[in-house]
């Protein structure tokens, strides 16, 4: 009984704790927990032993940390060279490339049936004329009456759908197709699947319609997904800093529509400066018509627009005079930018075909496709024309549609005017005067003049009125003058006369020429005539000479088109044009034309049919016989002129800028040279430099330097009246340049 309570207790006492001890043997390991015979040992002794086994522990987890870091190093490398090898792989870009195409065949219809139905809405309610080219955008102002008018007919049109959709033809179709199909679905019922050769033809048919719709669907969804979606090449992307965020400066093509064409506009000129709100945009056959304001508060104007197209082309990568800007005269925050991709007179109209001896003088003659696609024409019923271009700009190819509308009419006669010796000789059948020298001009329009002057006293004896009013009877006189600064100086002075009281006389003024100079004459032309032709290669004083001091501003930019070069036509051919019949805007046309075999044949062909014949009435008043108004220089007076036109020629061309410069100030140099009081002596670089389209005196500067010719101070009048000091060249300095360079060529 003891001694089962005794064992019952030993079971109940607490398990015994060793004291650390030194071991017998000093080889002998310590290991915690473990009892070892010895002595005990004392606190730093153990101490130290526990320090040693926590860095012999510390050093074990290191080892094997330092092996699990490079075990997972190891694996990770492993893992990403073998994702990178499977990405990389040409069969997963093709699988990525199946898979994307996949998608956007699966998403299709669904994308496809919302982008029908924005298009549809888009064109049942004239999206191209209201802002932003949506559906969801206001009508624009300007475009009010056209839209209302577009989208009445478009639901019109939807209106004789709808009707014709319930009308009872409809329904007898309907009602006849359903009974066509009753017997398919019936054996497609019975039997699971067409089993009569008449099911089966009509579900082939009913199968292959809707399969053609669901494709048509789905290419239109997937389209769009491309459009959306498409790669941009991001290497050449600037960007553009616009509400704290940046925003990319694309070229053009990348728009798809014409929001996005408006915002890329809307970008690049921002990077110059020029911040604008997109109004309304259109797609056209050879580019884009994008409409944009200007924000108020900005300072800016749409000629700050026009100053920067060299750099806006740039952004928007497109041809060299590519972008054309037209300042709105009704808004003047407002301004319509012409984007040029492709060549807009790839498609010319036709030539005309006038019927021989049924045209007036008062018809309208066609000239030529404007780019917005126009067709240009103008009547010369008392209306006196200018067309000026540089050698090459295409200058006769203007007069010859010109002269071919007026050869057909009967109630004008035609003189061809040229002191240059060449004038209109592939329609020199149609002419009833041609003056091919300096003297026989001379001639002509001393002769002009009489008729003019003598009709303003007979015209109310004819019951004219106010002006003299052409008919077969009693024709109109035109006359064609190109190379009118060739004139002598009295035939200059017959000239301005001459436009003094020809409009009212029945006598009509075509001047040509490839330049024009700052004379009497040419201000006189410039303000007299209401038909004006501006060509490739004029400078900006010239363009201002005809359109007004603001004119290049408001967008009539004829100095940036390249004239015909050797066989490169460049933009030869392309006018700017006020007075016609269609509108002033500031928009280039393609004038219209046809060589010289074709235009000799056209005039034959008038002359064949008669031309009219000076009225006795006037011949009496102005003291001439009709022997005195025809006839032509003769070959070896106009060969005298027309070297004398070359030899000039080559002297311009060998002059270079002075040549401008000379044409430019020959009404101050005539005046200088006359010892006038009144006379300027020298004329500032800044003036130059703008008339010439020079951008600065620096540039204009650097074009003289060929010539010795250098700037200095020079005393300019003021518009006070009062002299001022500016940087400029002298009178004398320029003739005696122009001097050296003549015997330097000699």
């Amino acid at each position: 009984m003891n001694t089962t309570d005794h064992n019952h207790d030993h079971d109940q006492l607490a398990p015994v704790h060793h004291l650390p001890v030194r071991p017998a043997d000093p080889e002998t390991p310590v290991i915690e927990g473990e009892a070892l015979e010895g002595e005990v040992l004392t606190v730093e002794e153990y101490t130290r032993i526990q320090r040693a086994k926590a860095v012999e522990r510390y050093r074990g987890y290191h080892q094997s940390a330092r092996t699990v870091a490079q075990r997972t190093r190891s694996g990770a490398g492993a893992l990403a060279r073998t994702t990178v090898a499977v990405a990389t792989h040409p069969r997963t870009r093709k699988t990525g490339t199946i898979c994307v195409y996949t998608t956007g065949v699966l998403a299709g219809p669904v994308v496809g049936i919302w982008a029908s139905w924005e298009q549809f809405h888009n064109w049942r309610t004239a999206a191209e004329h209201r802002e932003g080219g949506t559906h969801r955008g206001d009508p624009i102002p300007e475009r009010i009456t056209t839209q209302t008018q577009v989208q009445a007919r478009r639901e019109d049109q939807l209106g004789k759908i709808g009707r014709a959709l319930v009308s009872r033809p409809a329904f007898t179709f309907c009602g006849l197709a359903a009974l066509a199909e009753a017997p398919a679905i019936i054996d497609w019922t019975m039997n699971g699947w067409p089993v009569w050769e008449y099911s089966q033809a009509v579900a082939t048919i009913d199968l292959t319609a809707g399969a053609a719709i669901a494709a048509a669907v789905t290419v239109n969804g997937w389209a769009y997904l491309r459009k959306v979606f498409k790669r941009r090449n991001r290497k050449r992307v600037g960007t553009v800093a616009d509400d704290g965020s940046q925003l990319p400066v694309l070229p053009i093509a990348e728009a798809r529509h014409d929001r996005a064409a408006l915002e890329l506009l809307r970008r690049s000129l921002l990077a110059q400066g020029v911040e604008t709100n997109p109004i309304a945009g259109r797609r056209t056959a050879w580019g884009w018509e994008l409409e944009h304001q200007i924000v108020g508060g900005s300072g800016k104007r749409p000629a700050d627009v026009i100053k920067k197209l060299e750099q806006i082309e740039t952004d928007l990568d497109v041809r060299q005079n590519g972008v054309l800007v037209q300042p709105h005269t009704e808004r003047r925050a407002r301004f319509t930018t012409r984007i040029i991709e492709s060549d807009p007179w790839a498609k010319m109209p036709p030539l005309p075909m006038y019927p021989n001896g049924s045209r007036r003088l008062a018809d309208p003659i066609e000239l030529g496709l404007r780019l917005d696609g126009r067709t240009m024409s103008a009547s010369f019923l008392s209306t006196h024309a200018i067309i000026l271009a540089a050698s090459g700009g295409g200058k006769s190819g203007l007069i010859r549609a010109i002269v071919d509308g007026l050869a057909h009419t009967a109630d004008a006669i035609l003189w061809d005017l040229d002191p240059s010796g060449v004038g209109q000789a592939p329609q020199a059948d149609a002419m009833g005067l041609r003056a091919l020298s300096p003297e026989d001009c001379e001639t002509a329009l001393t002769i002009a003049l009489g008729i003019a002057t003598a009709r303003t006293r007979i015209k109310d004896r004819l019951g004219m009125g106010d002006e003299w009013q052409p008919t077969p009877e009693y024709p109109a006189l035109v006359v064609v003058l190109d190379e009118f600064p060739r004139l002598t100086k009295e035939a200059k002075a017959l000239a301005v006369s001459l436009l003094r009281v020809a409009r009212k006389a029945g006598v009509v003024l075509i001047f040509a020429s490839q330049s024009a100079k700052k004379d009497a004459l040419g201000d006189s032309v410039a303000a007299e005539v209401a038909w004006k032709a501006a060509g490739p290669g004029l400078a900006d004083y010239q363009t201002r000479l005809l359109f007004g001091d603001n004119a290049v501003s408001e967008g009539y930019t004829p100095g940036n088109y390249r004239p015909k070069r050797g066989s490169r036509l460049n933009d030869t051919g392309t006018f700017f044009l006020e007075g016609c019949t269609e509108g002033d805007e500031p928009i280039p046309t393609r004038a219209l034309w046809f060589d010289n075999k074709i235009a000799e044949q056209r005039a034959r062909r008038a002359a064949q049919a008669g031309r009219p014949q000076w009225d006795t009435a006037t011949l009496q008043a102005a003291g001439v016989t009709a022997a005195q108004l025809c006839g032509s220089t003769s070959p070896e007076d106009a060969a005298v002129a027309q070297r004398a036109a070359f030899e000039d020629e080559q002297r311009h061309a060998r002059l270079g800028v002075l040549g401008e410069v000379v044409d430019y100030l020959a009404d101050d140099l005539a005046t200088w040279q006359a010892g006038a009081d009144s006379a300027r002596d020298a004329v500032s670089s800044t003036e130059l430099a703008e008339a010439l389209g020079r951008g600065s005196g620096k540039a204009l500067a650097r074009d003289f330097a060929d010539f010795n010719l250098t700037p200095g101070q020079v005393r300019i009048p003021g518009e006070d009246g009062e002299d001022k000091q500016a940087r400029g060249y002298r009178f004398a300095d320029i003739l005696a340049a122009v001097t050296t360079a003549e015997s330097n060529t000699q």
